[in-house]
């Protein structure tokens, strides 16, 4: 598999996720209809961006939506998580022009979602879904939940 492909794939899921959690079980729905919830939030928004444009390709449309439609039945199962990110993997790596796409989205997400402190060279987006918040420091990912 190409790094890259699997990069991409990997940097995606915050994004999505955050949609997907947003959304709930309305997330197919929402992106079909064109339907925008305001109140939505940056990473929900960008995530919804990168969905339809992933979806827009044919074969592996259906195991996306199937991928969504679990993550939304249980939001914050791992497993769930992988599926999905296995499926846009797949479609990315089956579609050069839209892994370039997808890279395209994510530059203009990361930069409208992050904040860079030069004190301590630190980059860091986040990510909130409900009592839970989603943090890429660097190279990592922190998954932080208050109760």
């Amino acid at each position: 598999m190409d790094m890259d492909v699997t990069h991409t794939a990997a940097a995606v899921m915050p994004f999505v996720t955050a949609a997907v959690q947003t959304y709930g079980a309305m997330t197919l729905e929402k992106l079909r209809d064109g339907v925008i919830d305001g109140a939505s939030g940056a990473s929900a928004d960008w995530g919804r961006r990168l969905l339809l444009r992933i979806l827009g390709k044919g074969e592996t449309q259906a195991g996306i939506e199937g991928a969504v439609e679990e993550l939304a039945a249980e939001p914050q199962d791992e497993d769930a998580v992988a599926a999905l990110r296995l499926q846009i993997r797949r479609a990315l790596a089956s579609d050069p022009s839209l892994q370039a796409d997808v890279s395209r989205i994510l530059v203009d997400a990361s930069s409208a979602t992050s904040q860079v402190s030069t004190d301590f060279r630190v980059t860091q987006s986040a990510a909130s879904f409900g009592s839970s918040q989603q943090a890429v420091l660097g190279n990592g990912t922190q998954n932080v939940q208050f109760k």
